[in-house]
């Protein structure tokens, strides 16, 4: 059964299920649904609930290797795409979200990302919107410095 009182019981169903039965199979195949694409945005709090409880849930039943690939699949799949969708977004609803994300984001950025990721994902976890805003743009241009560029100090001339 779906948690009734989870915005997302969806997310916590599988886990629940998987840990009931013992060991199962997974086998990746793409359904295309025709839904929209979600809003990351806009229920990041419930969102990040239901995957704690996944991690909880997880641990209880003595499966910290499933946890971690879980959680690095949720920072893959979920904060990633939030992160790159920052360019598309208000500048008010960038800083909202930041602020969001810095108060429900406190576990620690799974170190299987790429590192330009990680970047992406840790300044989301600070609330840093700028930041956030500059490597979304990064991971959207690769091979382009996004940096701010520095004029190079004068010499001084030899007295």
């Amino acid at each position: 059964r779906y948690e009734e009182d989870l915005a997302h019981g969806e997310i916590l169903f599988g886990p629940l299920a998987a840990a009931a039965v013992g060991r199962i199979a997974l086998v990746r195949r793409l359904i295309v649904t025709g839904r929209a694409v979600p809003d990351r945005s806009r229920d990041l709090t419930a969102l990040v609930e239901a995957h704690r409880r996944v991690a909880n849930t997880l641990d209880t039943h003595g499966l910290p290797e499933l946890r971690e690939e879980r959680e690095l699949a949720f920072a893959r799949d979920h904060l990633v795409p939030l992160a790159r969708s920052f360019p598309r977004l208000p500048a008010a609803r960038r800083t909202r979200t930041a602020a969001a994300a810095a108060r429900v984001l406190t576990a620690p950025v799974p170190q299987g990302l790429p590192p330009l990721e990680r970047v992406a994902v840790t300044l989301l976890a600070r609330g840093d919107a700028e930041g956030v805003l500059a490597a979304a743009y990064a991971l959207s241009r690769p091979a382009t410095v996004c940096a701010p560029l520095e004029r190079p100090m004068a010499t001084a001339s030899p007295v």
